[in-house]
């Protein structure tokens, strides 16, 4: 869908380029081995989701990543956060 709005946007000329945001971008996993029972079905997961969140940085020009923030945080440590990285690419 990103993809297909960008083309029409871009064949429209209506506004300037878009910025394309990637949301919740997964670390890579330091520990390249894959341990027995829930924890390695967690880690495979987790490199799954990573190889397709690498196929459609690929395929789309990605303007900024944002993390994924794991753990229990309220509303207003997320905006903390974010707005922390925001201020670090203006």
């Amino acid at each position: 869908e990103t993809a297909e709005t960008m083309a029409w946007l871009a064949d429209e000329d209506l506004v300037p380029p878009p910025v394309v945001v990637a949301n919740r971008v997964l670390p890579d996993l330091d520990d390249p081995s894959t341990p027995k029972g829930p924890v390695g079905e967690i880690a495979t997961l987790h490199r799954s989701l990573l190889a397709e969140q690498h196929r459609w940085s690929r395929e789309l020009t990605v303007d900024l990543e944002l993390p994924y923030l794991f753990g229990l945080f309220t509303p207003g440590e997320v905006a903390m956060h974010i707005s922390d990285l925001l201020e670090k690419v203006a």
